[in-house]
C-alpha cells in the first residue's frame, strides 16, 4: 500500500485477545479518496498477518480478536466549505460537523469499519493548524478543520 497502511500490535490478556492497529490512510479531500480510504481499510483487515508466503501466520486476523481497536490518522474530512466548518466551529456545533464527516460515507463503503464505535467528539477539529499556534491553516492551501487523527474500537459482546 506504499506508505499507507497499518502496524498491529496483538496480544493476549487472561482469556481475552486484542488487536491495535495503528492506520494511516491516503490524504486529500475529494469524493473519490472516500472510497479510496475504505479500500485501504479492506486491504488492511484483509492482509494483516499475512506471511511473505501468502499464508495467514497461526490464523490471526484482525477481525479474528475479541478487542480491536483502530487508531491513527484515517484523513477522514469534513466536507463542507471551510467558512462554514469554522463557524461551527466557534459555536461547537460538533454535532452539525458530524453530519458531514467522511466517516459516516466510509461505514457504507467499508463494512468491517462500520461495525466499530467511536467515543464522542465534544472538542473542536485537530487538523490543520498553523506551526506553533492555535490558529487554523492560514496557508495559500486554507485546509478545512477535520478530525484526521480517530481512535475507533470494537469488542465481542460475550466477554467474560
Amino acid at each position: 500500500m506504499g506508505n499507507k497502511g497499518a502496524t498491529l500490535i496483538r496480544f493476549s490478556y487472561e482469556n481475552t485477545s486484542f488487536c491495535f492497529a495503528n492506520c494511516h490512510l491516503e490524504s486529500g479531500f475529494s469524493e473519490d479518496l472516500i472510497a479510496k480510504r475504505a479500500q485501504q481499510m479492506d486491504a488492511i483487515f484483509e492482509t494483516a498477518f499475512v506471511s511473505q508466503r501468502g499464508t495467514t501466520e497461526g490464523q490471526f486476523s484482525l477481525g479474528s480478536h475479541q478487542v480491536k481497536v483502530l487508531l491513527g490518522d484515517f484523513n477522514y474530512r469534513i466536507f463542507r466549505e471551510d467558512t462554514q466548518v469554522r463557524r461551527l466551529i466557534t459555536l461547537n456545533d460538533f454535532d452539525e460537523l458530524l453530519k458531514y464527516d467522511e466517516f459516516e460515507r466510509a461505514k457504507k463503503l467499508c463494512s468491517r469499519i462500520a461495525e466499530f464505535e467511536e467515543g464522542p467528539l465534544t472538542f473542536e477539529p485537530t487538523y490543520k493548524y498553523d506551526h506553533d499556534s492555535d490558529m487554523y491553516d492560514t496557508s495559500s492551501k486554507k485546509r478545512v478543520p477535520a478530525w484526521c487523527d480517530r481512535i475507533f474500537y470494537q469488542s465481542d459482546n460475550n466477554l467474560s
